[in-house]
């Protein structure tokens, strides 16, 4: 289950370059709302000058429990004395660890009943005030609210509408939407009653590309994004704070991408088109924003500085060189992983090439060095990493 696909020699050398209560609906939303325009020339790829850049302050080893193997790590949150892991690929499990990296419980038992589920968690969200965790599950329109220690507390479910995927901030609840219908729109803002204040471009077609992740939780915002459109709505409270487009120069897909291809043209067209594209994974610190991104067919990382607008490009953080790549933030840190699953990959590099390993070892952060030559292939550990970024 553990085991990369692709090989860690490939992995290496892609992460070197590597507002009211009134109910509003918004079609032409670019009309309405500030575009703030965020420029960055991919055909550069930056990386620190010096590992003196990167200031890890804590370091998570995760325990394994052989019965219950953690497979994929899809998604982190960080709140107080928990972190909460969601793999939605493998075990299908959502996991609870304290801050020492002990496993407390898991969320996800198969079945129809209080608090399981038909397949997987969709998404999750942590209400770390209330010490609350809502899970959506999908199959059966259902937020399922746990408390601190894992007990079911509430199960809501869904009467009016069937969305794909959620967020929340506060009281307020983002869905967003993938299957047509009388009344489809790819995202609307709702209270825990279902009462709109807000929708989001009108869905006329199946859009199958909207993924698990297209929000993001930050301190201050919820961000959603659209696909493949090189743009980023930035949402707060009830309504659209303003939208962030992500300028590529030459290599941006056209604005009018979305209106030629659907469903699966649509994707097979935009892979094919080898341009910037499928944002994700978006993090913010009161200094940092950093999102991902798909460039020939390759996964690769900004991080950009918000006072100065330096930025590093290609950084994937899936490297000798850094921790995995970047989850979330927390008191102002970035919070990484460094998988079982890519750590074995790296692992079984010194048999097959010792240039390459020999290279990762003697360019790597002294922390992920220390990993490296003490951990041993077939049964590496899952470590996450709070740390700040000097750029």
């Amino acid at each position: 289950m553990r085991t990369i696909k692709i090989t860690a020699k490939i992995l290496f050398f892609i992460s070197l370059f590597g507002y009211g209560c009134k109910e509003r609906y918004q079609d032409n939303i670019n009309d309405q709302y500030v575009i703030e325009k965020l420029e960055f020339d991919i055909s550069k790829q930056t990386m620190l000058e010096n590992l003196d850049s990167i200031k890890i302050k804590e370091v998570v080893k995760l325990s394994v429990d052989p019965s219950l193997p953690l497979g994929r790590i899809d998604k982190v949150i960080i709140a107080e004395d928990r972190i909460l892991i969601l793999d939605r690929t493998f075990s299908k499990f959502l996991f609870v660890y304290d801050r020492q990296g002990n496993l407390l419980y898991k969320i996800g038992d198969r079945g129809n009943g209080p608090g399981e589920y038909v397949n997987t968690p969709k998404d999750f969200h942590v209400d770390e005030s209330q010490k609350k965790i809502t899970v959506y599950n999908s199959e059966i329109k259902t937020l399922n609210t746990y408390n601190w220690n894992g007990g079911l507390i509430d199960a809501r479910l869904l009467e009016k509408t069937w969305p794909y995927t959620f967020a929340m901030f506060d009281s307020v609840y983002y869905f967003a939407y993938k299957t047509v219908d009388t009344d489809s729109y790819l995202f609307r803002i709702e209270d825990e009653k279902e009462k709109n204040y807000f929708k989001y471009k009108r869905l006329k077609n199946k859009r199958d590309v909207v993924s698990n992740e297209c929000f993001f939780s930050t301190s201050q915002y919820i961000y959603f994004v659209e696909d493949f459109n090189n743009e980023i709505v930035v949402l707060k409270d009830k309504g659209v704070e303003k939208i962030l487009s992500i300028d590529f120069g030459e290599n941006s897909i056209q604005k009018d991408f979305l209106t030629k291809y659907k469903g699966d043209e649509f994707i097979k067209e935009a892979l094919s088109t080898k341009k910037a594209t499928n944002i994700s994974k978006i993090v913010e610190t009161d200094d940092l924003f950093t999102f991902q991104y798909v460039y020939e067919k390759m996964g690769f990382q900004i991080v950009h500085n918000k006072n100065n607008k330096n930025y590093l490009n290609g950084v994937s953080l899936n490297s000798g060189y850094f921790p995995s790549e970047i989850h979330t933030s927390y008191n102002n840190c970035l919070v990484s992983v460094l998988s079982a699953e890519y750590l074995e990959g790296i692992l079984s590099i010194e048999d097959e090439d010792s240039g390459t390993w020999n290279m990762i070892i003697n360019s790597a952060h002294p922390i992920i060095k220390e990993i490296l030559l003490n951990s041993k292939e077939g049964i590496a550990d899952d470590y996450i990493f709070f740390y700040e970024l000097g750029l």
